[in-house]
This record gives structure tokens, sequence and C-alpha cells, in this order.
């Protein structure tokens, strides 16, 4: 980058194209860092307990579970939330997993356990329910 500038700073008037490729370059790193950041879930997600749902409120895709929809609640390195970065909520409908937030796993994943009355692993009923019966 450094040499593009330098060769179009070279040239006639090439300052001013020189600042403008700089500037543009900025722009887009600093455009591509709010998008990492966004898509990351650090855009200022939330995880919101009630009585009967789990909500996870954020920018983009916001998600709500009720509670009986909630089979097992684990971490990404299972039987590990302190080694895990990332809460991972079994469904009917297949894995959701939470982004990042400002607790950790650990920290998460049992108040989540016992406020949904599971565990880790999916109980032999709710499996039933899961994939229908079929074992």
């Amino acid at each position: 980058m450094a040499y593009w500038t330098w060769q179009i700073g070279a040239e006639e008037q090439g300052t001013a194209r020189a600042v403008i490729v700089a500037v543009g370059a900025i722009l887009l790193v600093a455009f591509v860092a709010a998008m990492v950041q966004l898509y990351r879930g650090r855009g200022g997600a939330a995880v919101v307990l009630s009585e009967r749902e789990l909500r996870l409120e954020r920018r983009v895709r916001p998600v709500t579970l009720a509670r009986h929809e909630v089979l097992a609640v684990r971490g990404n390195v299972p039987g590990r939330p302190s080694w895990s970065e990332r809460v991972v909520i079994e469904t009917p409908g297949g894995l959701v997993s939470l982004p990042l937030l400002d607790k950790s796993p650990a920290l998460i994943v049992p108040r989540l356990q016992e406020w949904a009355g599971v565990s880790e692993q999916i109980k032999p009923s709710d499996n039933e329910h899961v994939n229908g019966g079929i074992d």
C-alpha cells in the first residue's frame, strides 16, 4: 500500500491522488472492521431472560426462544464451559449459537441450564421430540 501511495505521489499532481488513495484505504479498513464486529455479535448483543422466553437482542437477526424449546445448554467445547468461547443452545429446530457476550460461558451456561431445567445433554424423553422417536 505504501509502495502504491509513493508511486502515485511521484507523478505530477500526485499528492492529491496519494491523499485520496490513503483516505480510501482507511475508510475501507474501517468499514471491514465494523462489519466484522457486527458479524461477530459484538454490536450490542444482550441475552434477556423472562419467565417464558430467552431473547437474544441484537441489531441483526434477533432471536427469541421459548423456555420449553430449550433442550440442552452447553459451551462450544462440550463438558468445558470454562474453555468455551460461545454458548450453544440445542432446540428442536437445531443448534443456536449465542454470539460473544460480555460474560464468560462458564457463568452463562449454568444459569441458562437452571432457568430451562436442562443439562448439557438432551434427556432421552426430549430426544424423542427432536428426531421423531427414531433412535
